[in-house]
């Protein structure tokens, strides 16, 4: 066996060990904690009438174990599942919020020149207009006149 080989060999089997024990050992003493739990508990109900307190110990720890920590367990998924989401929101935020922002300064100058050109078009515009009225006026000419008593009931 060479010396490199020595080192992995090692790693290998306290590896090994310490899935034994993860995987056998420790679930079997679960277990049986567990069954000693039981029994005490089983010992405890059956005790004299004058030491019935362990029913009442009974019923609190049942109620813990069965129903708290399975609620406390699935809705402790649902507030994890939250809490990730909200950090993930924050995380976009940060990662949108320079984008966002180009966006939103180029809007404002495609605003401002889209404004100053909608002005010069306006003035072009009103300069036009008051340039034709002379033309309006001899386009009217031409049509028949008015009565003035219904120039001045609609005015």
């Amino acid at each position: 066996m060479s010396a490199a080989e020595q080192p992995q060999q090692h790693a290998s089997t306290a590896r090994h060990r310490r899935e034994t024990r993860l995987g056998i050992y420790l679930p079997l003493g679960l277990f049986i904690l567990a069954l000693a739990g039981v029994i005490l508990l089983v010992i405890a109900a059956y005790a004299a009438p004058d030491k019935r307190w362990g029913i009442s110990l009974i019923a609190d720890m049942l109620l813990t174990v069965l129903i708290l920590c399975p609620s406390v367990l699935c809705l402790g998924v649902i507030a994890t599942g939250f809490a990730v989401a909200a950090f993930k929101i924050g995380v976009l935020h940060g990662a949108l919020a320079k984008p966002l922002r180009r966006a939103q300064n180029a809007t404002k100058t495609a605003s401002k020149r889209l404004e100053s050109t909608t002005n010069t078009i306006n003035e072009r515009t009103i300069g036009v207009s008051a340039r034709m009225v002379f033309l309006s006026r001899l386009l009217n000419t031409f049509d028949p006149p008015a009565d003035e008593a219904e120039d001045e009931s609609h005015g």
